[in-house]
């Protein structure tokens, strides 16, 4: 009778409502005897068999990050590699990155309406390439040479924001100069932590998060002038990656844990989705792709998650949502379905 028991009802709401799954009046009384108030599990059923396919990269480099520009999909990594999907194939698009010096990329992004592929990197890497026409441009920040841990990009190509992440806390903010050459002017902004950023995603042109090494988010609502944190507090593993939005926020992280937050509150919510670390992650909409250690791919739609193996042992490092969804990562791994 869960009248007679209100505190343990109102508990068994909250671990439905963390589970996110759909909940009836029926699966509460069936948890009754045995609800307990923790990390939600998902993918209760263990990991499933995917319907993912490994198919031929055209090199044997690590592949960093992948991303969407119109029907064309990129992936970067190791060596300067910069490959490219287009009519169901991936070919190797640049074998020596915006530098030309083989430096590896470890973040990718386009601009509005997906003119111009941003790539960022080691030893102070950073170039656009002009998917119209072919040509890449150098945009390397004068006098630094750091390794840009990833890059997010806002608003269309000539007039966008680029937006670097480093070791330090730092975030290089890029405008386009006003001069005829179009270069870009780059201001360091610190957002007060010390830790190397893993991560950065900006879901409107002034709004955006990070994500530390050491499990800290930082927010920005004005274009990356000022940072302030927002969590994760109590967090024990290792975060890699950070997906952004109005109305939630997920952040991947070692050991199979998803963090969750939904609201304008310091509060986040543990998920635990398997064991394996969750690399990277898409999102689109209501949907949410993670990538993980030992080639498992994690989702999220709807009906709630799931976990499946791929067909590699390999690391995957990020994801990408689409008419076809992708999985990159060691060794120029490449995981479609």
């Amino acid at each position: 009778n869960l009248e007679r028991y209100p505190v343990l009802f109102m508990h068994i709401l909250v671990l439905t409502r963390l589970m996110d799954t759909p909940v009836s009046r029926r699966t509460v009384l069936a948890s009754a005897g045995t609800a307990a108030v923790g990390v939600a599990t998902l993918g209760a059923n263990g990991v499933l068999a995917g319907d993912w396919t490994r198919v031929e990269s055209g090199t044997g480099k690590t592949l960093h990050a992948v991303t969407r520009a119109e029907s064309d999909v990129y992936a970067v990594g190791a060596s300067g590699r910069v490959l490219r999907r287009s009519d169901g194939s991936w070919s190797v698009y640049d074998t020596t990155g915006p530098t030309g010096g083989q430096k590896t990329l470890y973040g990718a992004d386009v601009t509005d309406g997906g003119r111009l592929l941003w790539v960022a990197g080691s030893s102070g890497s950073v170039g656009a390439y002009d998917l119209a026409n072919g040509s890449v441009t150098s945009y390397k920040p004068p006098n630094v040479s750091p390794t840009f841990t990833d890059i997010a990009v806002a608003g269309f190509s000539g007039a966008e924001t680029v937006y670097l992440t480093k070791s330090s806390g730092e975030v290089y903010v890029g405008t386009r100069a006003d001069t005829k050459e179009g270069g870009m002017t780059w201001t360091a902004r610190d957002t007060g932590g010390s830790y190397t950023i893993q991560a950065i995603d900006f879901y409107t042109p002034e709004r955006g998060r990070v994500v530390s090494t050491n499990s800290s988010v930082y927010k920005t609502t004005d274009a990356g002038s000022t940072w302030t944190q927002v969590g994760i507090a109590d967090s024990a593993a290792s975060t890699y990656d950070i997906v952004s939005g109005p109305d939630r926020v997920f952040v991947g992280a070692a050991t199979g844990r998803l963090w969750r937050h939904d609201c304008d509150c310091s509060f986040w919510t543990p998920l635990q989705a398997g064991s394996k670390a969750v690399r990277g992650l898409a999102r689109d909409g209501a949907r949410v792709l993670g990538a993980g250690e030992s080639g498992r791919a994690f989702d999220r739609d709807e009906d709630g998650f799931s976990v499946t193996d791929t067909p590699t042992g390999n690391t995957l490092l990020d994801a990408s949502i689409g008419e076809t969804d992708i999985l990159v990562g060691n060794s120029g791994t490449i995981i479609e379905r």
